[in-house]
């Protein structure tokens, strides 16, 4: 049997409160968990650098979803 979490890592971090209180904003209006919002702005962000610095093809998956984007 498979776990669903194959793959990924569990991670904790400590975020001012007026961060965590946008994020949690933000993952209710685009209707995603607080770790989604967190991996959508971290797949954004690492496909910015990638392609600014040309190491590596920006993720396709991020730039081929306009729900998911937004400025950061």
């Amino acid at each position: 049997m498979s776990d669903y979490r194959e793959g990924k890592a569990d991670f904790k971090i400590r975020l001012p409160n007026d961060l965590l209180d946008w994020l949690k904003s933000n993952s209710e209006k685009n209707y995603r968990t607080v770790t989604a919002e967190i991996n959508m702005h971290l797949a954004h962000a690492k496909a910015r650098i990638e392609k600014q610095s040309g190491t590596k093809k920006a993720d396709d998956t991020v730039e081929s979803n306009p729900s998911a984007s937004t400025t950061i």
